[in-house]
């Protein structure tokens, strides 16, 4: 039947939480007056939030994507794009982190549509309450909901977010499991990343065969360490370190 929690159906948790209901419904010890699907998805969606811990709030991410604010900011209203730490260094009008104005509820709904699939909560979140996506030291990228066409504004094309619908509406060459919600890239050797729908751990994964490299728990500890594990590899100019040194993540492989 149709209802509102189709992302969680399927999953462990879902399967858990139906055959609790289901021995207490044969023990009498509950009687259900609501289709069991929105008394299991609704508890399912309320074990996925709890799982999420130490949100990022807007406040905490902006200060986080501060740190070369005396490179210069730029704001771009058409898309909302907070630019900081102007790099020319890697092109005329570069910022090495791009932060974005949040998402609405109907901007979701757009989103959604286009995705014909349901975003996880905890990017979900990161989306309507902290930014449309994310660039940090031009090199890890965090994708939105992108409102123009490259033929819409020319240039502003270039300061809105990479396009979720490109990274999980694609042809693949390697198709992914439905549990995979993919949401970021690494400019480096492209390998991207993506949320598991079902333990919510993030997932670095090499392209184009999607074989796992590297996990973290949850988004926020992802996004936490991720970003200042990239500030030491980068001087107070912006500037690589080591331009020969992989920047991509090797503190949790998956063996």
């Amino acid at each position: 039947m149709e209802h509102p929690y189709k992302e969680y159906e399927n999953s462990k948790t879902w399967n858990a939480v139906a055959r609790l209901i289901k021995d207490l419904v044969d023990n009498n010890d509950i009687e259900l007056l609501t289709p069991k699907e929105y008394v299991i998805g609704y508890i399912c969606k309320g074990l996925s939030k709890q799982t999420t811990k130490n949100k990022m709030d807007k406040k905490t991410f902006d200060q986080l994507l501060s740190k070369y604010s005396h490179l210069g900011k730029k704001y771009i209203e058409e898309t909302g794009a907070t630019m900081i730490g102007h790099a020319p260094h890697i092109a005329p009008e570069a910022y090495l982190n791009m932060a974005f104005e949040p998402l609405s509820k109907e901007e979701i709904s757009q989103l959604e549509g286009r995705l014909h699939k349901i975003i996880p909560d905890p990017y979900k979140d990161f989306l309507m309450n902290v930014s449309n996506g994310a660039t940090v030291c031009c090199e890890l990228f965090l994708y939105g909901y992108r409102r123009y066409s490259d033929k819409d504004k020319g240039i502003i094309y270039v300061f809105e977010p990479y396009d979720l619908e490109d990274i999980n509406c694609r042809d693949w060459i390697t198709k992914p499991s439905p549990n995979m919600f993919f949401f970021g890239s690494y400019d480096w050797n492209g390998d991207e990343l993506y949320m598991d729908r079902e333990s919510l751990e993030i997932v670095l994964c090499s392209t184009p065969d999607l074989t796992p490299l590297y996990k973290w728990k949850s988004f926020d500890d992802f996004l936490q360490e991720e970003v200042n594990r990239l500030y030491t590899m980068f001087d107070e100019n912006g500037v690589q370190l080591d331009e020969s040194s992989s920047p991509l993540p090797g503190n949790n492989p998956i063996e």
